[in-house]
């Protein structure tokens, strides 16, 4: 189908406001790709620095809910005060829908009115140990069928908040799925080995094209905001994050990218016409040198601090300017200069925002490595000095380390008057962690 169909004279008319039109070259844009992407981000809609804001999809949205909760966004998705199964660990990482489908159920079971059965929902493997398949496929996620079913009940109620946030978060992940033959459901990932071996039949694997994303999405676009008087603003992405393998008869580089281009392309016809937006965090992503946008080395999961600096433009375009988006935007692009070795840079961020906003941990321990990267010692102890002063949660030690280190090292370096700071900073650090007696030995 056409999605824009335009006169001449009206098309050649909206040019003149595009200047993000020519693609960069080295000679022109050349900053908009170098060092690391930065395609403009145009808002279809405001809302409010409190707005709630419910963010659900593949493992992508778990970095984007990370980047707004670091900045204290009012982020009502996810909770972990939720009964689970006794051998899951991490209860944030459940939350991760990889099918658009998958998502689907989950809203259609919150918020479409009728009762439901969450127990039906659930799948035995031989041994009675009961899988809730729209949430993982691990056998640590098991347990009887009355416990599955408390969290099903559970983990779906939370889907339900979505109704009531000002804006919903959709970041789409792949279309390589399974499907129940015997509940007539798209499930969340492939079923494991137990249930392969105890319903030999019962699934399918589908490989969906471009009107399967799209009616997926009206669909959950209809359940978010039919009959709702003040119903949440759409806001959806494609995640970077590539498929870790593929079930097709290709190269998973080749069917990585037909997953991404056919939700690219159901994503657009489907923002074009529904009252939503696309941000480009896929651009963001895989136009980026892989060394600034990939974690891990694994090529897939992105950088937080690349998703810091996409949802810091996202809030700039949809929000405004505020001290919580100069922050994030501050901590991703320093972190991603700090990366790249380009330290001066690093200080030409935090330092301001600093000096103007205070004292923040992050960017203080950020600051403290650059400096001792870049060889002034002591500009490094000062600002460790000055972390420790905040007592931050999970970083006293690692800057308490760094600040007797690097005083070890101007004294090997001849400079008898920190002597003295190294004795105090060592007799501090004894006291507050007493278990790492290994480490303050060659301090004696």
């Amino acid at each position: 189908m056409t999605l824009e169909r335009l006169p001449a004279r009206d098309t050649l008319a909206r040019l003149r406001d595009n200047k993000h039109r020519i693609y960069p070259s080295e000679k022109r844009g050349a900053e908009r790709l170098m060092p690391f992407a930065r395609p403009a981000v145009k808002a279809g809609f405001r809302f409010g620095p409190e707005a709630k804001i419910f963010a659900t999809g593949s493992c992508f949205a778990r970095n984007v809910e990370k980047s707004l909760r670091f900045i204290g966004a009012n982020v009502v998705s996810s909770p972990t005060d939720i009964p689970v199964p006794s051998g899951a660990t991490q209860v944030f990482q459940l939350y991760n829908k990889y099918t658009v489908h998958s998502i689907l159920n989950e809203f259609r079971w919150a918020l479409g009115g009728a009762p439901v059965d969450h127990a039906a929902t659930l799948i035995a493997d031989a041994q009675g140990n009961y899988y809730d398949m729209q949430v993982a496929a691990s056998s640590d996620i098991t347990g009887d069928r009355a416990t599955m079913a408390a969290f099903r009940a559970a983990y779906n109620a939370s889907f339900a908040r979505a109704a009531e946030a000002d804006v919903v978060i959709l970041t789409l992940g792949l279309v390589e799925c399974w499907y129940d033959l015997e509940t007539g459901l798209y499930l969340n990932m492939a079923p494991p080995k137990p249930l392969l071996d105890a319903h030999p039949d019962r699934f399918e694997f589908h490989l969906l094209d471009h009107d399967d994303v799209y009616r997926a999405l009206c669909d959950i676009h209809a359940l978010l905001t039919e009959g709702r008087a003040d119903p949440p603003r759409l806001l959806v992405t494609v995640s970077p994050v590539g498929l870790a393998a593929t079930f097709r008869e290709m190269d998973v580089l080749v069917a990585n990218s037909y997953s991404k281009s056919v939700q690219r392309a159901a994503v657009e016809a489907f923002v074009l016409s529904h009252d939503a937006s696309y941000f480009p965090s896929y651009e963001y992503v895989t136009l980026t040198d892989r060394k600034f946008a990939w974690g891990n080395k694994d090529f897939r999961h992105v950088r937080q601090e690349t998703v810091d600096r996409i949802m810091a433009d996202v809030l700039e375009a949809y929000v405004g300017p505020s001290p919580e988006q100069r922050l994030l935007h501050v901590r991703g692009h320093a972190q991603a200069h700090f990366d790249a070795d380009d330290h001066d840079t690093v200080a030409a961020l935090i330092e301001p925002y600093l000096a103007e906003m205070g004292d923040e941990p992050e960017l203080l321990w950020l600051l403290a490595r650059s400096e001792r990267a870049r060889g002034n010692w002591e500009q490094s102890v000062g600002v460790c000095r000055r972390l420790i002063a905040l007592e931050p949660e999970g970083l006293l030690k690692s800057a308490g380390r760094t600040a007797l280190n690097t005083l070890a090292m101007i004294v090997k370096k001849g400079d008898d008057s920190a002597a003295p700071q190294l004795a105090e900073m060592a007799d501090w650090y004894r006291a507050q962690f007493p278990e790492d007696a290994e480490f303050l030995k060659k301090f004696a």
